[in-house]
């Protein structure tokens, strides 16, 4: 690294060294982070000399102006959505103690005397759709069939994997949720400690995505490379960003050393 007091003469990658920051993870933990270093050369921390803490300040400073710029490049606007129900109702269901009675009363006047047995005969049923209409699904179906030009086959593996039960038992039917009341009431744990304690563990965020960059699956190219594009084009808009704070602090300097001349001429 470029070890003199000039901040001109150094890149974004010296900064970013300086600071102990990874490219493309100027966040705002690695932010309070550098200054906190900054902190520490001042003189009466680290009894140096002044200039290693202005050195350090201006380092910050041109960071931090990096770190505004990115958030502001990445900020999205705060979607507005309508209320769906109005406030006095929400208010109430809010509340504690109303909540669960509130609750349950709502799905005892929505339910029907068939949902004891779930939907699975409507579910299977063309009425609803065809009416008096000669074509059943069935023949609308082989139709469709009879005109395709190609069979595809990679799917059935996935599709195979559908007729089961939420217990994971083989279901009589086609649809996972064939019965619209057991995907209601029946629920999947599917979370154990064994499967918690078996995944890595990180200490913070920058940990995370450097591993996630290092272990990206290789065997899908594609992924790959969108993963490696994305994380190339974080970095680029960083470095662009800045370039033009650089451009900024040198337009700064040629006004200052500007103006001095003159007050020196007229004097």
């Amino acid at each position: 690294m470029n070890k003199s007091l000039d901040i001109s003469e150094y890149t974004l990658d010296d900064i970013l060294k300086l600071f102990r920051i990874e490219p493309n993870c100027i966040n705002e933990d690695n932010m309070k982070k550098a200054k906190k270093i900054t902190l520490m050369t001042h003189p009466d921390k680290s009894g140096k000399s002044p200039d290693i803490f202005i050195f350090f300040s201006k380092a910050y400073n041109i960071l931090n102006e990096v770190y505004k710029l990115s958030i502001r490049k990445t900020r999205v606007k705060d979607q507005e959505y309508e209320d769906v129900l109005p406030s006095e109702v929400i208010n109430k269901l809010l509340a504690t103690d109303n909540f669960n009675a509130l609750f349950n009363e709502m799905w005892n006047k929505a339910s029907s005397a068939n949902e004891t047995t779930g939907h699975g005969k409507w579910l299977s049923s063309d009425s609803d759709f065809y009416g008096n209409d000669d074509k059943s699904a069935d023949k609308i179906r082989n139709d469709i069939r009879g005109r395709q030009l190609a069979v595809r086959t990679e799917p059935e593996a996935m599709c195979n994997s559908f007729g089961t039960e939420l217990d994971g038992s083989q279901s009589a039917q086609t649809g996972k949720y064939e019965d619209i009341r057991k995907a209601y009431t029946e629920t999947i744990v599917g979370v154990t400690n064994d499967d918690y304690n078996s995944k890595r563990k990180y200490n913070n965020v920058d940990e995370l995505v450097r591993d996630r960059a290092a272990n990206i699956d290789i065997g899908n190219d594609h992924e790959v490379k969108l993963e490696r594009q994305k994380y190339k084009s974080g970095e680029d808009d960083t470095r662009i960003i800045y370039e033009m704070v650089k451009q900024d602090e040198n337009n700064k300097r040629f006004i200052d050393t500007a103006i001095s001349h003159v007050m020196r001429l007229c004097n």
